[in-house]
């Protein structure tokens, strides 16, 4: 459907007009404020101990890897299966990252892969900016991120993720509470558990796996597509346990490796390879070399094209029709 010059006012009006999530809110500003004012005031009265830093450091890992593994490449990509044990502890260790419940996570995904960098499709779309693909985008009711999943009916069918679903708000608060006052009562220390294993870790989780959404479409390489603004970045690997290669899981959604080379740091899927050896995941999706080299090939050719393009229209068009014209790009 074409979009009018008219139709886009009324996108955008729609888009101003969004209103404040202010539960989203509360929760970012509370948690954050905990992080950075409340830990520090603790740290320098009190100190820390080094089983609260590794608790924070085993949580921190847990939930991006749930997220990575679990959310991402599990259910939003169906990249590979999983015993119904591994995706119970994913479901429940997703939920300790509080990032929404699996259902909703893949819905908003499986839209931004289809509409990717469409200011108006896209749920976090880096066209709109750092902020709003970081973290804006949850902060208001957008028409690009609805409540509606019948793009994710398939996975209506694993009973773990209904399960989650419906009770994923007492779910999420409930673990969020629970582990990290466990902690503390069995080390005694509750304050500091619940500071550093609790809110600090919550938030690092957050901003790292949000950094995929915002710097992984800003900053980095694009050896695989120069179809959409998806990058590959080997610090955001590191941070996120290896989603950075996100210029190649854009080209190619369906391979549940982002790192595809040996040497490439992704501990996600060394840790789907690792429990595929145990029988613990089987149906381990990959593209072959062919087809990488064939979607590179067409990505630089159409490359190639829009540079041929653009040059014609510079030699015989006005100013006007050359900066419209800018805009276009071929789909991913």
């Amino acid at each position: 459907m074409k979009v009018t010059r008219d139709s886009k006012s009324q996108l955008e009006m729609n888009f101003q007009k969004a209103p404040l999530r202010w539960d989203i809110l509360g929760m970012f500003i509370g948690t954050t404020a905990v992080a950075v004012l409340g830990v520090p005031i603790y740290g320098l009265i009190f100190g820390f101990t080094a089983e609260a830093w590794i608790a924070f450091a085993v949580l921190f890992s847990a939930c991006n890897m749930a997220i990575t593994t679990g959310y991402h490449r599990l259910w939003s990509h169906k990249s590979f299966n999983a015993h119904w044990s591994v995706r119970l502890m994913l479901a429940l260790v997703g939920a300790l990252a509080l990032e929404n419940s699996i259902l909703k996570w893949a819905s908003d995904h499986r839209r931004h892969h289809g509409h990717v960098d469409d200011p108006y499709k896209d749920p976090y779309a880096a066209t709109r900016g750092f902020w709003f693909s970081h973290i804006g985008w949850m902060l208001r009711d957008y028409p690009s991120a609805p409540m509606d999943f019948s793009n994710v009916r398939d996975l209506n069918k694993d009973p773990i993720v209904r399960w989650q679903h419906k009770y994923y708000l007492p779910l999420a608060v409930g673990i969020n509470l629970a582990v990290p006052l466990g902690l503390g009562l069995v080390f005694g220390n509750v304050p500091e558990m619940m500071l550093v294993a609790g809110f600090l870790r919550l938030v690092v989780t957050h901003h790292t796996t949000f950094f995929i959404n915002s710097l992984a479409h800003i900053i980095g390489t694009r050896p695989w597509s120069t179809g959409n603004t998806a990058r590959d970045n080997f610090i955001l690997a590191v941070l996120t346990f290896g989603e950075g290669y996100h210029n190649y899981h854009h080209a190619h959604p369906s391979d549940y490796r982002n790192g595809i080379r040996f040497w490439q740091w992704d501990p996600s899927k060394w840790l789907i390879r690792g429990l595929s050896a145990l029988g613990l995941t089987h149906n381990l999706r990959t593209v072959s070399r062919e087809r990488q080299r064939a979607v590179r090939a067409q990505s630089k050719s159409a490359n190639q094209s829009i540079l041929i393009t653009t040059s014609a229209e510079t030699l015989d068009a006005p100013a006007a029709a050359i900066h419209g014209s800018a805009s276009s790009r071929p789909a991913a």
